[in-house]
């Protein structure tokens, strides 16, 4: 079995029984509002898993019109949502801590409905835009009440209430060492805004002018393994959250969930690249 095919089996093994602790499997929804939050993120990390499943099951009979940029876009909203997720699960911090961590991640939700309505030309008069800017400008006194906030210095309380981001000082869940984190997740950005890196492994469809070391090939594999090493973290993590649901999976699938957590295959990988890519591309040999 080659790597992409592991990587696609191992992937679609991993959806397949974490589907049913999901709202996409209709499991017990959550009451209390941290892990209402969480159960959603989960439910977008999962329907990106099965998109990317979906999108590759035109292989081998339409080959030609795999959309490779599409599953390198949804691995790194996969990262991307598993570092929110991790912001917002993580154990040890008071409720103060995590209400104003939510508190940030609406604000920024009515930040950007009130910036889009606006330009596509939406009365702001209306009581639906009333209630947001009414949300938003009172959102300085809101988040008064929260001690961590006291303690943050002026510019940075500027940026929270801003409402600009979904989230301040989020720290990365190390699931890989943060250069590789960081490189992979800039490789994945090329595709999602079709960057000249992007377009030269976007499809099977070779062109002499978009012609850079990463193919398409390469970026699937490691699109399937990102993938696959995140939903792991978040799923392992969520079950631990909700114990109960444990009883949802085999011990098998428990046993397989924990290897999926393993970045082995993916490093592994990353050496071979690198191998690769240091190989004269002459053929010459400087070490005769």
């Amino acid at each position: 079995m080659s790597i992409l095919q592991d990587s696609y089996v191992k992937l679609k093994n991993l959806y397949s029984f974490s589907r049913r602790i999901s709202l996409i499997d209709s499991a017990e929804s959550a009451r209390v509002q941290r892990t209402v939050l969480l159960e959603k993120m989960l439910e977008k990390i999962l329907l990106h898993d099965h998109s990317i499943l979906l999108l590759l099951s035109t292989i081998p009979d339409q080959t030609s019109e795999l959309d490779v940029s599409m599953i390198a876009s949804a691995a790194r909203n996969i990262m991307e949502t598993t570092n929110i997720y991790f912001h917002i699960s993580q154990r040890g911090i008071d409720t103060s801590a995590l209400k104003l961590r939510v508190e940030t991640m609406v604000l920024n939700e009515i930040y950007n409905e009130i910036e889009i309505t606006k330009k596509l030309g939406f009365s702001q008069n209306c009581e639906h835009a009333k209630i947001n800017t009414w949300y938003f400008r009172s959102a300085p006194q809101r988040f008064q009440k929260f001690p961590e906030f006291a303690q943050y210095s002026k510019n940075e309380k500027n940026q929270i209430v801003s409402g600009r981001k979904p989230a301040f000082q989020i720290k990365s869940p190390s699931i890989l060492q943060e250069q590789t984190e960081s490189a992979i997740y800039n490789l994945l950005s090329n595709s999602v805004h079709g960057l000249p890196l992007g377009l030269s492994s976007n499809s099977i469809n070779y062109t002499y002018f978009f012609n850079s070391f990463f193919k398409a090939e390469q970026l699937l594999v490691i699109s399937l393994q990102i993938s696959r090493v995140y939903t792991a973290y978040v799923v392992k993590d969520y079950l631990n959250l909700r114990k109960r649901f444990y009883s949802l999976l085999t011990q098998e699938e428990k046993k397989n969930l924990k290897s999926y957590m393993s970045a082995t295959d993916l490093e592994n990988y990353i050496c071979e690249l690198r191998a690769e890519y240091e190989k004269d591309p002459f053929g010459y040999n400087f070490s005769e």
